[in-house]
């Protein structure tokens, strides 16, 4: 028969003295059966601390398991959102003329000729001096700056944006046989485009890193040749995390956490003088190279 046995006065006496509870459990109590005895305080604590443990382990498993299962699902969710909210969100931007642009510029000040002729020197020169069958442009916007790039006639130009508006009064003004406009519901229509040249400008400002990653990693193959194009800050205060889309960030492709390997980058200055209202900003060019591609057949048309 299991006989407890509290030895409650010496107990009693061992915490007047000053003792911790513990301690004194551990001095005092016992526990016999059939002539053995232990300490209580020892047993107890002994099963107390493997209890614990185990207890510990199961919820930093548990805690483990539940943070990659709401960063898997975080991610994928707010891929499929983001997706799918493109259009919304950059058609109402579009539409208020908020974050960027003006009824003059719809796709930003930064699109204006007169501060965007790096940029079409630069397109300008590649198309110049590279064998290219189709150019697609993600993100053209209201075409502004492109119209200035003279694109061969033997050249595929398209330019893809998810703003319906934009697209529209691009076709009815700019189309012509080799200059095509194309509406797209999402980002994720566009993976099925293949091609030679894709010209990425000022888009990636306006994502947050999940979202330009995601393009990298799912559009950019489809493609020999990447020239993106975005605002860049010298101070290295580029690639932030954000979770906005819409805002414009600075971003380096060549930095953390994308580093994108560029055969070549340039980084231009912009003076903004617009109705007194005189300001600086930097954009950075990288062009990329697709190591694995191959060729489609040359004709970009999707798969």
């Amino acid at each position: 028969m299991l006989h407890i046995l509290h030895e409650t006065h010496r107990a009693s006496q061992c915490v007047k003295a000053g003792r911790s509870w513990l301690t004194c459990l551990m001095k005092h109590c016992t526990v016999c059966y059939n002539g053995f005895c232990a300490d209580v305080g020892s047993v107890v604590l002994k099963q107390a601390i493997v209890v614990t443990s185990l207890v510990v382990a199961v919820i930093g498993v548990k805690l483990y398991v539940d943070h990659e299962v709401r960063h898997i699902r975080r991610h994928f969710d707010g891929e499929i959102r983001n997706l799918q909210s493109d259009k919304k969100t950059f058609s109402e931007i579009y539409k208020t003329h908020s974050f960027w642009g003006t009824p003059e510029h719809l796709s930003g000040l930064a699109s204006a000729k007169k501060y965007a002729m790096p940029c079409i020197e630069y397109v300008q020169n590649f198309i110049n001096t590279t064998e290219l069958k189709t150019i697609y442009d993600f993100g053209c916007g209201s075409y502004e700056w492109m119209q200035h790039v003279v694109v061969p006639k033997n050249v595929q130009y398209y330019g893809v944006d998810v703003v319906d508006s934009v697209i529209q009064a691009n076709k009815e003004q700019y189309e012509k046989d080799n200059i095509h406009f194309v509406g797209i519901d999402s980002t994720d229509d566009f993976m099925k485009y293949k091609g030679d040249l894709l010209i990425v400008k000022d888009v990636f400002d306006c994502w947050n890193t999940e979202r330009t990653q995601y393009f990298l990693d799912n559009v950019l193959p489809n493609f020999r040749y990447a020239i993106i194009v975005g605002y860049y800050s010298l101070n290295g205060k580029n690639n932030r995390a954000c979770d906005a889309t819409g805002p414009a960030h600075n971003r380096d492709m060549e930095a953390a956490p994308f580093n994108l390997k560029c055969k070549e980058s340039k980084i231009y200055e912009i003076h903004f003088d617009e109705e007194g209202k005189q300001s600086t900003a930097y954009k950075k060019i990288v062009l990329w190279v697709n190591p694995t591609y191959v060729s489609q057949g040359g004709n970009g048309e999707s798969s």
